[in-house]
């Protein structure tokens, strides 16, 4: 019996010894009774060196001065803020540096006697990965930081361009399209009909320009209008547009389905300006039909309501959606349906500016369907 206990605790004396962990006993009084090889190496005392030391020969002392009181209130209430539980504190080693360590420990009772029994983790390397990444983290931080500013100040510079170029072709344009006219009226007898048409062609085309001028103009007024945010109420804006486009073309069939009492948080300006432009697309684009149906209204997402605006009209090609929303990209001839192609742009830039998004769903033929949320 003796010589198979005997087996026994060499065999946990050999595993013990051998832990990547270090592993220390003390007794209730702080004095080191067991100190594994792990710990040697990790503190820089040998066993017999550290065995009927203070345990706090390895605390630096910001943890050594409270130890004493720590380990007596323990004894007195069994209050303790580690025992039976792991936390990152500091060692000191035998040779005075300070290092990180994660320490476990549990009481337990050994033939009527109460010790401590401590597991510890050096986590220098883990401490060392952590700053790295939290010095990578800012840095990228404030690369990300700067090169945001950057851009913010490339992109209102070149906001700034684009509207200063285009407001000074204006006086240029309404010159030429002044000029040409004059000289059609002043001529109409003395040129020939192919002549005629040229002047016509010039006069249409600075139109067209001028409309093209507008809208950009528009686009980069969104873009640096100040944003507004107020309850804003949808149904009343859409019934009011659908009005005034149905007063253009009296004779024309149209079905308007607004559903009332859609309100929203926003800026009143920009989504009177968003729905001018999905309902006049919505018109113009179901042009074609005997019978226009366009409808205004919302339905319940994921994160919140979507809003849409459908029609039965033209529709398109979904292969082609992802040019919607780009400037100056336009799914159908100019011959067919007149436009800049900066409708849909101006449009997502005020979604955008409501940190919102726009997408759309159509089939060729069977009208289109344009969700948005604010």
């Amino acid at each position: 019996m003796s010589q198979e206990l005997s087996k026994k605790e060499n065999q946990l004396r050999a595993i013990v010894d051998n832990t990547i962990d270090a592993i220390i006993t003390i007794n209730d009084k702080g004095i080191i009774e067991t100190f594994n090889n792990a710990a040697e190496k990790m503190f820089g005392y040998s066993a017999d060196e550290a065995v009927g030391q203070n345990i706090k020969i390895m605390m630096p002392d910001t943890y050594s001065q409270k130890h004493d009181e720590y380990l007596e209130t323990y004894l007195k209430k069994g209050e303790g803020k580690i025992i039976g539980r792991s936390r990152d504190v500091q060692g000191l080693h035998k040779q005075g540096s300070v290092f990180p360590i994660t320490l476990g420990v549990n009481e337990l009772w050994v033939n009527g006697q109460r010790k401590f029994c401590g597991i510890i983790q050096d986590i220098s390397q883990r401490v060392e990965i952590e700053k790295e990444l939290s010095h990578y983290r800012d840095s990228l931080e404030d690369l990300v930081k700067e090169r945001t500013v950057a851009l913010e100040l490339s992109n209102k510079e070149l906001e700034s361009y684009s509207y200063s170029i285009a407001h000074d072709l204006r006086s240029p344009l309404r010159a030429i399209t002044g000029f040409s006219q004059i000289i059609q009226e002043e001529t109409v007898n003395k040129l020939t009909d192919t002549e005629m048409q040229y002047f016509e062609r010039i006069v249409l085309a600075s139109k067209r320009m001028a409309e093209l001028i507008d809208d950009i103009l528009e686009l980069s007024r969104v873009t640096r209008s100040e944003v507004e945010h107020r309850r804003v109420n949808m149904s009343v804006i859409a019934q009011t547009i659908a009005a005034q486009l149905s007063a253009v073309d009296e004779v024309r069939s149209v079905e308007w389905k607004i559903v009332d009492g859609i309100e929203v948080i926003g800026d009143k300006k920009l989504i009177r300006l968003l729905l001018e432009n999905l309902l006049g697309n919505a018109y113009k684009y179901s042009g074609n039909q005997p019978h226009s149906i366009i409808e205004f209204g919302s339905i319940d997402g994921q994160h919140g309501k979507h809003y849409f605006v459908k029609d039965n009209g033209l529709g398109f090609n979904m292969k082609y959606a992802g040019n919607l929303f780009k400037p100056f990209h336009r799914l159908h001839s100019d011959e067919s349906f007149e436009g800049t192609g900066i409708g849909l742009a101006t449009v997502k830039r005020i979604i955008q500016r409501h940190r919102g998004k726009i997408w759309a769903e159509s089939k060729e033929g069977e009208g289109a369907i344009f969700y948005f949320n604010l």
